[in-house]
């Protein structure tokens, strides 16, 4: 007797879900389709900038990115370290030979020192944001980014004393020169 009761109910339920899924299955009135009214073409395009195709980075390509990073500021770092002991006052070697030189290199320098600074900034502010796991390695690109820094200010500084060098020779040159076209200024005039 149990097992025909239970069969009744299996054969009621079955029942049950079968008409619910065709009741659910079925649509009666179908909604009328509104028509979507038509966008004008847009003549706009999209700029994408740094921070959004960063964005689309994967991780993957994130990493790849950081390590050619870190070996291009180490190759920067052994150059530069090469050179010191090749030449130890490469930039005394290298320096201009003209007032306008030095200024050129100058502007350089301080642009390049700019640069260097804003991307510190950028690696400290990823480092705060980043998982401990990537500190270590942010931490060291950081420092290795810091001697680099240190390095352009050097030249930056040997830079100007160049140009101060420079500048101080030319005074008396200037000068001098000033002097002659001053005398003979009266003798140019009838």
């Amino acid at each position: 007797m149990s097992d025909s009761l239970s069969l009744k109910t299996l054969i009621a339920f079955a029942v049950l879900l079968m008409t619910v899924g065709l009741a659910h299955g079925q649509n009666p009135v179908p909604a009328p389709a509104a028509p979507e009214p038509q966008k004008p073409a847009s003549t706009t395009r999209m700029v994408w900038t740094e921070d959004e195709i960063v964005s689309l980075r994967s991780p993957a390509d994130n990493y790849i990115a950081e390590k050619e990073a870190r070996e291009a500021a180490e190759a920067l770092a052994k150059g530069r370290t090469v050179a010191a002991e090749v030449c130890p006052s490469s930039v005394k070697l290298k320096g201009p030979k003209t007032l306008e030189e030095a200024e050129r290199a100058i502007l350089d320098s301080l642009g390049d020192i700019d640069d260097q600074k804003a991307t510190l900034a950028k690696l400290n502010k990823e480092l705060d944001e980043s998982p401990e796991d990537q500190k270590a390695a942010k931490s060291k690109e950081i420092e290795r980014r810091t001697v680099v820094l240190e390095e352009s200010q050097k030249e930056l500084k040997a830079l100007q004393d160049k140009r101060d060098n420079l500048a101080s020779k030319a005074a008396p040159v200037s000068s001098a020169t000033a002097l002659t076209r001053e005398a003979a200024a009266p003798l140019a005039m009838p």
